[in-house]
């Protein structure tokens, strides 16, 4: 099991890319994929629990997407979208925290739809971050749906062990 929900999300979003355009891997591209994680222990049990739900099939030579493994990826996908790389990076991070009590769910269900459209990786549970500048329609939206109450916006020029997100955002 991976230790942390977040883990299990980055093993379940490396293995959704894998299989975004194909139906088949082979052994040694999969090995390969797990060797490039630091901790490929829990992405090979990530692995296995997706061969015993039935999402994934194996043979000695291949890792084969079943159709109940393209129906979870396309879900996994709609609900956890991959982010896209900005076209240039001015090296600062977008930080939106939000903190909703808990009777306005919907509003909470609002930030994270925005924060998603406007191409936002969930870095901790209620903290969001993204490489790209704020535009004009993400201000305009937090503020017309009365959802900026709620939220806190940084610009941070330096995040202590930021690897794992430019990898994320396809950034240097």
């Amino acid at each position: 099991m991976a230790k942390t929900a977040r883990h299990a999300r980055q093993h379940a979003e490396a293995l959704a890319e894998l299989f975004s355009d194909i139906r088949e891997v082979t052994t040694e591209a999969m090995d390969a994929l797990i060797n490039h994680y630091e901790k490929k222990k829990y992405l090979r049990q990530s692995l296995q629990r997706l061969i015993e739900r039935g999402i994934i099939d194996s043979n000695p030579t291949k890792y084969l997407l079943t159709k109940k493994g393209e129906r979870f990826f396309e879900t996994y996908r709609s609900r956890y979208p991959l982010p896209m790389p900005p076209k240039s990076w001015d090296g600062k991070w977008r930080i939106v925290s939000f903190d909703v009590p808990g009777e306005y769910r919907i509003e909470r269900d609002q930030i994270r739809a925005l924060l998603k459209e406007f191409n936002f990786y969930l870095l901790h549970k209620s903290v969001w971050i993204s490489p790209s500048y704020l535009s004009q329609d993400f201000w305009k939206t937090l503020v017309e749906a009365n959802l900026h109450p709620y939220c806190k916006v940084m610009l941070v020029e330096i995040l202590e062990g930021d690897e794992d997100i430019r990898k994320r955002f396809h950034l240097s």
